[in-house]
């Protein structure tokens, strides 16, 4: 190959490369550029919305009963290693607790007659 037709091939192959590398970078540069505008107005609009709900989350935090209890959970606590709201839970008045099993008993006998009900239908018909 003569030396002038591949410095002219080399020279042609350059300036495609450097068309298409021009053309990458504008359009590539762009979106780059659209992207990082959308992330720094999103990062400003998420840090603010983040502060308020840091703020509501503070202020309910705040509200919340605190359970109390006497010197003798105290000492229960204490010897246990349980946590106050722990011991707070458990010694909670037992009408409580029956209360709620009694609800879930009532759960499951709404749960069996329904049952029951549809099984009727299925063997009438």
């Amino acid at each position: 190959m003569d030396p002038r037709e591949r410095d002219a091939k080399l020279q042609k192959q350059q300036q495609q490369k450097a068309l298409l590398d021009r053309a990458f970078d504008r359009v590539i540069g762009s979106q780059l550029d659209k992207l990082k505008n959308s992330q720094q107005k999103h990062t400003a609009q998420d840090e603010e919305e983040y502060q308020q709900q840091l703020a509501m989350e503070r202020e309910a935090a705040s509200k919340r009963k605190v359970k109390k209890i006497n010197k003798k959970h105290q000492e229960f606590v204490k010897s246990t290693g349980l946590s106050g709201q722990v011991v707070a839970l458990m010694t909670q008045r037992d009408d409580d607790v029956s209360h709620d099993s009694d609800d879930d008993d009532n759960k499951r006998r709404k749960r069996s007659t329904k049952k029951n009900k549809k099984k009727r239908k299925r063997h009438s018909t």
